[in-house]
């Protein structure tokens, strides 16, 4: 019985390289073909990116998009109001908060204590431990 075994496997392996091989060839046989130069006056060779963009040059602008700018937009009617109806559109969202101003550092030598807060918040006292600033701050009464 190991005998029968052992040369099925034998001809699993030897059915599995044969395969391997076609395939190689397959591959090696379209590779040299796709690499050789196309060959001239053939109806079906394909375009280079040169000639397929040639005659964008000779295309209409469409008309009937443009707004009362006299600029073509290119999401008009779709739902943000305008020329082709829709909701009117939303108005523009605030401006954002001007960002905090940066801790100013005390007099070289302050010890560490409870001191105006520098990001200027009213009637607030932040920690100063000697070197900088903490994240503590109070309120102060």
């Amino acid at each position: 019985m190991l005998a029968a075994i052992s040369s099925s496997t034998k001809m699993i392996e030897i059915l599995i390289l044969a395969v391997v091989v076609i395939l190689l060839g397959t591959i090696l046989v379209l590779y040299r073909r796709n690499s050789r130069p196309a060959k001239g006056g053939h109806a079906m060779s394909t375009p280079s990116a040169a000639s397929y963009y040639s005659d964008v040059s000779t295309l209409q602008a469409p008309t009937g998009m443009g707004n009362s700018f006299g600029q073509s937009d290119p999401f008009a009617g779709f739902g943000g109001g305008g020329q082709f109806g829709g909701a009117p559109a939303a108005p523009p969202p605030p401006p954002p908060p001007p960002a905090p101003a940066a801790p100013s550092m005390p007099p070289p030598g302050t010890p560490a204590s409870w001191l105006p807060d520098p990001a200027g918040a009213p009637d607030t006292l932040r920690y100063w431990d000697g070197m900088n600033w903490t994240q503590h701050v109070a309120k102060r009464n």
